[in-house]
């Protein structure tokens, strides 16, 4: 693969242009959707409609869109030759399960192409990383952003923000006092659009090799690379089978007897 640069979507042209071919899908596409020599076909998934993207983005959105759900549907018979989603992972705090719903689309063999902000990103550089043990507890423990283990990452992403861009958080711009009280209030509400996790390269490699695990299907990796405050993940989805036919991976063993450990101190 050609060296990247300090451009991120210089570097997913090159990527994607190497890797991603034939029919498939790009999810949360935003204002930029994606452009490979080698796609055939290509549809948009996003949880806004029409109307809502363009309020979002304040103009005219150049594509149409559809559900996961109806995706999910069309792709029964048909699935997918490809699945590309450019920073949108970092915006679900359930990962492993938002990876099993995207990936239900793809045949066997079929690719992803995924990019999220890394840990040198300006946006996640002073959040702490978020350990996979942590989100394959999301996973395990079904976490949707409402309960407390999650909360905590509200306020981390307020404060990273706020620290390299005030201007961008309201009520940062005038005293402590309102600072402090709207920052705690966000705690008190739902459905938040933040970057919930922040990730290491081997942390992203973990949790899409969980993910297809606990969907019964192995992974093959094409390329990992980071470059541009982002890291870059190309694989290819191996043969749903038996889960017990999968060899766990170590990581999971590891955090599998750690919390056997903690259950034998119940009793």
């Amino acid at each position: 693969m050609a060296k990247l640069g300090e451009n991120d979507s210089e570097n997913r042209l090159t990527i994607g242009n190497q890797y991603v071919r034939g029919s498939g899908f790009e999810i949360g596409a935003g204002a930029a959707p994606s452009h490979y020599e080698a796609i055939t076909e290509l549809t948009f998934i996003d949880k806004r409609d029409l109307s809502e993207l363009e309020t979002l983005f304040g103009g005219k959105v150049p594509y149409q869109v559809i559900d996961l759900e109806t995706a999910q549907s069309r792709t029964k018979s048909s699935p997918a030759d490809f699945v590309i989603a450019h920073h949108v992972l970092e915006h679900t705090p359930n990962p492993i399960h938002t990876l099993i719903e995207w990936f239900s689309l793809l045949r066997a063999g079929g690719r992803f192409f995924l990019s999220i902000p890394s840990e040198s990103s300006i946006w996640e550089a002073e959040r702490i990383p978020t350990p996979i043990e942590h989100i394959v507890d999301d996973f395990l423990f079904e976490r949707n952003g409402d309960d407390y283990e999650s909360k905590g990452h509200v306020l981390s992403f307020i404060d990273q923000w706020t620290a390299v861009d005030p201007d961008s958080v309201w009520y940062a711009k005038d005293d402590v006092g309102q600072f402090v009280a709207v920052s705690l209030s966000e705690l008190q509400r739902s459905e938040h659009d933040l970057h919930w996790h922040t990730y290491t390269a081997p942390v992203a490699k973990m949790t899409i090799e969980a993910a297809f695990y606990f969907a019964g299907a192995e992974t093959e990796w094409l390329c990992v690379e980071e470059g541009a405050g982002s890291i870059y993940l190309v694989g290819a989805k191996g043969e749903t089978v038996a889960k017990h036919e999968i060899a766990t991976p170590a990581f999971l063993r590891a955090h599998r007897e750690a919390l056997q450990r903690v259950a034998a101190r119940i009793g």
